[in-house]
């Protein structure tokens, strides 16, 4: 039989919402991509929220009758428990808080609104006319990648790539320094999983597209490179069990102009 946990106020289990709130602070601050985060003292959930587009570690205290559970997009959980060190284990206390509505409600309204930030930098250059359908053609690699187009539009934009000639090509789509929902078979491994989507330009020259995987850790960063005439298309992942640095593709300029 499935038990539901009660939920409570964090002062009702002896920890100040202004505690979270520095626990929430200091994990954004220290860069943990945290997807979701849940506190339960004394068998009842304090504090529960997700980042948005996302949904974890864990961490038990038997001595302080205490459960945090966080999944992260990170490659350094030390650092993620570090934060709850140094936050949330000093602003414990044995025995239940009095009310405090304001900062209550504060905590309430933060969790609440919790969102993953899309990548920083330009939602537009001078290149995009240029680049608009135009085709490159990729220099030989192991992943049979063999043409690439780029597509732009108000709403942001279309990385398509083809493999071994086909003439249909598997497409990412992203939005202009906001999410955008869909799905991609761009890397094999994506097939069939939700994405979101975002696209900016950090220089004139640069193109950076972040791919977040919201049911899972990971997110794709594929940095376009157009500065020497052709492309170089390099792919980070944020965590991985072997490398994170997926290689670099490069293609040459086939077509200019943008498409009929």
């Amino acid at each position: 039989m499935t038990q539901t946990l009660e939920r409570a106020t964090p002062e009702s289990v002896g920890i100040s919402s202004n505690t979270i709130l520095e626990l929430v602070d200091e994990l954004e601050r220290t860069g943990q991509n945290a997807h979701s985060l849940m506190v339960v003292r004394h068998g009842r959930v304090a504090a529960e929220a997700w980042w948005a587009p996302f949904g974890q570690y864990a961490a038990v205290v038997p001595a302080q009758d205490l459960v945090v559970a966080i999944t992260a997009g990170s490659g350094t959980l030390d650092k993620g428990l570090d934060c709850l060190w140094k936050v949330l284990l000093p602003g414990l206390q044995p025995a239940e808080l009095p009310a405090d509505p304001a900062a209550h409600r504060a905590l309430t309204e933060r969790l609440s609104g919790l969102a993953l930030v899309p990548r920083a930098g330009a939602v537009s250059s001078v290149l995009e006319g240029e680049l608009d359908g135009a085709e490159f053609a990729v220099d030989p690699n192991p992943f049979g990648m063999t043409a690439m187009r780029f597509e732009f539009s108000p709403r942001g934009g279309v990385l398509a790539v083809s493999r071994n000639g086909k003439r249909r090509a598997s497409r990412l789509c992203f939005g202009r320094g906001a999410w955008r929902d869909g799905r991609s078979a761009l890397v094999p491994r994506w097939r069939g999983q939700p994405l979101v989507a975002s696209g900016a330009w950090p220089s004139s020259d640069c193109l950076e597209i972040d791919a977040c995987f919201y049911t899972g850790p990971f997110r794709y960063t594929l940095r376009c490179d157009f500065s020497d005439g052709q492309v170089r298309l390099s792919t980070h992942v944020n965590v991985a069990f072997g490398p994170t640095d997926l290689g670099v593709l490069v293609a040459k300029r086939e077509k200019y102009g943008a498409t009929p």
